[in-house]
């Protein structure tokens, strides 16, 4: 897994009040000189890999005491390729 997991673009408003897509790498240099600025959501640092649904179960299942296997690291994967960019922020927020 690579780039593919990261994200690059997010919608963000603007102080004019209109959304327009932004770049990731430009949004943290540029919140870098406005201290204490947020409006309730901001994107993860580039290169951060988002989780993906195997990730999830996981966690779970290694919580409730499930012993992963040889085939379990497999699955997860699969599971991570076959995850949706968007499933992926909301499973970030969560776990």
């Amino acid at each position: 897994m690579g780039k593919e997991n990261e994200v690059q673009q997010f919608w963000w408003k603007g102080a004019d009040g209109k959304m327009k897509l932004v770049d990731v790498a430009d949004f943290h240099k540029a919140m870098e000189s406005v201290p204490n600025r947020s409006n309730g959501y901001s994107p993860p640092p580039p290169g951060t890999k988002l989780p993906g649904l195997g990730d999830a179960v996981a966690k779970a299942t290694t919580a409730a005491g499930v012993k992963p296997c040889g085939g379990c690291k497999k699955r997860q994967e699969a599971m991570n390729k076959a995850t949706p960019g968007w499933l992926r922020r909301v499973l970030g927020k969560i776990i």
